[in-house]
This record gives C-alpha cells, structure tokens and sequence, in this order.
C-alpha cells in the first residue's frame, strides 16, 4: 500500500520517538503493523490515533486512561465520559492555583521591599488574601 509509511518515517511526521512507538504498540495503545520485509508498516489512521494520545496526555490523562478512552466503544461512551469529568475537576483546580501564582508573580514584581516575604509595601497583600481565600 502506497500510503503506509515506517516506523521512522511515523515517527519524523508525528515527533514520537521510535522507542515510544514501540512501546505504545507493546502497551496497545497503536495497533501492531504490518510487517514488509520485516519492517513495521503503519497505516494513515495511526497518526489521527498519535495525535489523539498527544491531546489526552496533554490534558493530563494517564497511558491507562488513554486506553480506555480510545477503547470506548460503548454507546454512551461512559468510561470516557467518566474520566473526562474527572480530569475537567482536576484542570479547573489547576487554574485556580495557577491564578494564584501568577497573582503572585505580579504582586512580586510590584514589591520594593527588600524581601517579599517580609513585605511591608502592601503589594504582596492581595495576592495573599487570594492564597488564604484558597487554603479554605
């Protein structure tokens, strides 16, 4: 077939590593190529697969996850659902958090004193207020 590609070729376009390859085979997460020659031969549909696992990991989402996400195939796909919802509490409270620290990176800048914990300037105050807020 003209439009498989080898695991080298995959893994140029897709920016996976062949060992990663291999090992996402080994894990299921690819299914396992045709062999040419004894050369693995990866159809088209392996790089919207790849691409799929990047966007999961990227939001968070375990190898194991992964895989019952992209073996889903029940009609109200309710792993993935499960897991989704999940992982949208987890990232909502990675915001917040990330508020935070970027409120205090601002209010750091902001300070004059000679030490931001000991800031007397009142340019950290609000910045602590939202950390205190958030610790309860």
């Amino acid at each position: 077939m003209s439009d498989e590609i080898t695991i080298g070729q995959l893994s140029e376009r897709s920016g996976v590593p062949i060992t990663t390859l291999r090992y996402y085979e080994k894990r299921g997460l690819i299914d396992p190529p045709r062999r040419v020659g004894g050369q693995r031969r990866f159809g088209p549909q392996v790089e919207m697969r790849l691409m799929v696992i990047k966007f999961c990991q990227s939001a968070g989402l375990t190898l194991n996850e992964i895989l019952r996400v992209l073996n889903d195939r029940s009609p109200t796909r309710e792993a993935t659902r499960e897991i989704a919802e999940r992982r949208i509490t987890a990232i909502d409270q990675q915001i917040v958090e990330l508020q935070v620290a970027k409120l205090m990176m601002r209010s750091a800048t902001k300070c004059r004193c000679r030490s931001v914990e000991n800031c007397t300037c009142g340019a950290m105050e609000p910045a602590i207020e939202q950390l205190l807020a958030q610790l309860h």
